[in-house]
């Protein structure tokens, strides 16, 4: 995590050193979520409403990523 406009290496490298690992890098499922300390709760919970919609919505896609991946190895038995 960084400040905003900050980061910008990080994620460019990213996809590199997870493909020394065999991982893809889905463009369609990243995000981009800007988080401060002041989105952060006592309790280190995150507590930014916009934050948690996105990050939710990036598991989701996520999930979805990787259910249509399954399918398309296995066919259509999805576990």
């Amino acid at each position: 995590m960084a400040a905003p406009g900050r980061g910008d290496g990080a994620t460019t490298t990213l996809p590199t050193a997870l493909g020394y690992v065999g991982a893809e890098v889905d463009e369609g499922v990243c995000a981009r979520l800007p988080l401060s300390r002041t989105d952060i709760g006592g309790d280190g919970l995150v507590v930014s409403p916009e934050f948690r919609a996105g990050a939710a919505e990036a598991l989701r896609r996520l999930v979805t990523r990787r259910r249509s991946s399954d399918t398309e190895r296995r066919g259509d038995d999805i576990r």
